[in-house]
């Protein structure tokens, strides 16, 4: 049997259980999907007469007795652990709930060695060896911010989750050994790759190209084509796992890491990670799965930082208020369940706080949580989250895996170079660890930076905070020893931007400039070298150049207030700047998508030397990054219509950047494919294959001339 007629059997077929009704989504319809997935990918390797004989006797309308027993191994042997006491692991006595042992900061098995000491760098790094005393420092700071509804900061964000454990279905996850790795012939002459943003640190993306392949998930489907001549070699149905309408992609050689969604049960929340093989069929090889929610990942040659966030396993009762009670009863039953919860949280388990992960390659599995000397925590914070940073091996997965890096602290907006990993958490979480109102004066952004150089476990350096907020990963830069970070303060009529230069190695800020856009807010950010680009917005656009050649005296060497916004820039090179936005109209309401090309090779003088405006269709919102294309060598610019309601709806814009014109080429639309299905997204990638267009969407690929735009294929998805 084929993976992909694995689909609707398995929903046919699948056993009776207590999630029966959303069996895909629970933990033992995940763990049955991949032995399944695997199981079926062995025995095809095996023999093409038993599968050639599987495909007939699923035709017939039964299955045979090995497979029903497959499936109800795997539903059986699957059980979730208690986690009771401080303990919930495997990973190594004294771990949990005592002196963590020296060197014991690796899965069992492993001859890993253990990661070095954390190397304090900021002024308030701070961590233990002691689990019993970071049991009461977490417990001491979440009874801090719990209030009568329990959590305090994140509103709701105390997730039950249900700790990881071994079972049958994991030791046959993968289905045997892994392929052998091919040699990875070097990129196509005319190839591009995902606008990642900096050089040599991939992003996850649901189009990859390496390898002669173009891999793309769309719709929850992973398909594999041949760069030369478009055919679709191999597909593999991701719809049955859950979080698959998020699914993205790292690829490495013949290697690829499918990230899911991070998707409830109940009131858990859980990730989970697929290895697969590229090479003929695409074939789940293993899988890792932890708690707690994705939040972004890199590669870096052919290592994963995977990054996620978790909370707490707390569960608090709703206070009782009855209809009809006073103010005074009510701020009485208030103090009283504020008390009660608080009193749950000095009585939880080290175990509610510790995030957990399982690792599954080949016939090989290994579960653990993570080690209390791999937890830091900057000197505040809130309780409220941990955020991990796993470190896979995407050519050589191996359950011999170092042991992730664990802070006790909140973060949503992650940056990375090649050497360094920067979370940041959003004001709000900020404030409240400091102990101050959350109001929108005086914002601050806590920043924690991870050492991720070369392939060992990240070490943690340690945190600070620079005041406002960030706008997005955009808004930070690392570049020869420094961390530059673009922050806006405040509000309307009293918000001000600032840029800030940090030394990298003590996180301390070595210079600043403010006063950009007073009144407006930050759009968008670019850092090229020394020199950084500032977006702000209100009613015009002014464009800030600023040199940071001196990284203690930044200064703005320039500037231009040009009509409507961008919120995506783009170094075009040799002085040029590409800007994505919209044009504004007299109501000040976004009319139409705007592209601008702005000259910068003077920094005391920019201007914007061309403006292409698609009236009626502007953009609502922020352009993703992945979306945008631009190939130097050519001049082509790219860029997607996501406008709703509008004609143009679904369509990317073609523009020729020339020197110091911008022109229009034209639009592509990709036709509708029959039987099959179209997300109704519209196009969501352009890219350049062997020097021809290729625009992807749910219905399939359309591949055009670059220069006339006339089709030259369809590949559709059917």
């Amino acid at each position: 049997m084929v993976p992909e007629d694995f689909s609707s059997w398995m929903r046919e077929l699948r056993p009776a259980t207590a999630a029966d009704e959303r069996w895909t989504e629970s933990d033992e319809g995940q763990e049955a999907l991949v032995a399944l997935h695997a199981r079926l990918n062995e025995d095809a390797r095996r023999s093409r007469t038993r599968r050639g004989r599987a495909a007939r006797v699923l035709r017939r309308g039964w299955v045979p007795v090995t497979a029903l027993a497959a499936i109800a191994a795997v539903a059986v042997g699957v059980t979730l652990g208690t986690g009771g006491g401080d303990g919930g692991s495997n990973i190594a006595d004294g771990a949990i709930g005592g002196a963590q042992a020296p060197g014991q900061n690796f899965l069992p098995g492993s001859e890993v060695p253990p990661a070095p000491a954390m190397r304090p760098a900021a002024q308030l790094l701070s961590s233990t060896d002691s689990c019993a005393d970071l049991l009461t420092k977490l417990r001491k700071h979440t009874a801090a911010h719990v209030t009568s509804y329990g959590p305090g900061v994140n509103f709701g964000s105390f997730y039950k989750m249900a700790p990881l454990s071994a079972g049958k279905a994991d030791t046959a996850a993968a289905g045997g050994n892994i392929a052998p790795q091919a040699a990875v012939p070097s990129a196509a002459e005319g190839t591009s790759v995902t606008n990642d943003q900096e050089a040599g640190v991939d992003e996850p993306d649901i189009v990859k190209t390496e390898a002669g392949r173009v891999v793309t998930i769309t719709d929850g489907t992973l398909r594999v084509l041949d760069a030369g001549t478009g055919a679709i070699t191999g597909q593999l149905d991701l719809s049955i796992y859950s979080g698959w309408e998020n699914a993205q992609l790292l690829v490495d050689g013949d290697n690829a890491l499918v990230l899911l969604g991070y998707s409830y049960y109940g009131t858990s929340t859980r990730s989970t990670y697929l290895f697969v093989n590229l090479v003929g069929a695409p074939a789940v090889t293993g899988s890792f799965r932890a708690s707690g929610g994705y939040l972004t990942a890199r590669l870096i040659g052919d290592t994963v930082r995977l990054v996620l966030a978790s909370s707490p396993v707390i569960n608090f009762p709703q206070p009782n208020y009855g209809n009809g009670v006073s103010q005074q009863r009510f701020n009485e039953i208030n103090a009283e369940a504020t008390k009660t919860d608080q009193g749950i949280v000095q009585n939880a388990p080290l175990s509610a706080w510790q995030p957990s992960y399982q690792l599954t390659v080949g016939s090989d599995t290994a579960s653990g949580t993570v080690p209390c000397g791999q937890i830091a925590h900057p000197e505040n914070f809130t309780g409220e989250s941990m955020i991990s940073v796993y470190t896979l091996d995407l050519a050589h997965p191996s359950t011999q895996m170092a042991a992730p890096l664990t802070v006790a602290a909140d973060g949503s907006t992650v940056y990375a170079s090649s050497t360094s990993l920067y979370i940041a958490s959003d004001p709000w979480t900020t404030a409240a660890a400091e102990g101050k109102p959350q109001n929108d004066k005086d914002e601050t952004t806590m920043l924690h930076r991870f050492d991720i150089e070369g392939t060992a476990a990240p070490l943690y350096l340690g945190s600070t905070t620079i005041p406002g907020r960030l706008l997005d990963q955009y808004s930070l830069s690392e570049y020869q020893g420094q961390l530059r970070a673009a922050t806006t303060d405040n509000w309307g009529k009293k918000a001000e931007s600032s840029l800030y230069v940090l030394d990298a190695a003590t996180l301390k800020t070595i210079g600043h400039v403010d006063g950009l856009g007073k009144g407006q807010q930050i759009y968008a950010v670019r850092f090229v070298g020394t020199q950084a680009y500032v977006v702000t917005y209100q009613q015009v656009d002014p464009l800030y150049v600023v040199d940071l050649s001196d990284p203690t005296k930044p200064v703005v060497s320039g500037s231009l207030e040009v009509s409507g916004y961008s919120t995506y820039l783009h170094d075009a090179g040799e002085g040029r700047i590409v800007g994505v936005g919209d044009e504004v109209g007299s109501n000040n309401e976004p009319n139409g998508l705007q592209v601008s090309l702005f000259d910068v090779s003077d920094p005391s003088k920019p201007t914007r030397t061309g403006q292409v405006v698609l009236k009626d269709a502007p953009s609502w919102s922020r352009l993703d990054p992945h979306a945008f294309l631009y190939w130097q060598d050519s001049g082509l610019v790219v860029v997607p219509i996501d406008g709703w309601g509008t004609k143009h709806s679904g369509e990317v814009l073609v523009l020729k950047v020339d020197g110091s014109t911008l022109t229009k080429v034209g639009l592509v639309d990709n036709p509708p494919a029959a039987n099959a299905h179209d997300d109704g997204l519209g196009i969501q990638r352009s890219l350049l294959v062997d020097g021809k267009l290729w625009t992807l969407s749910g219905s399939g690929v359309n591949i055009t001339d670059p220069t006339s735009l006339k089709q030259q294929d369809w590949v559709p998805f059917s």
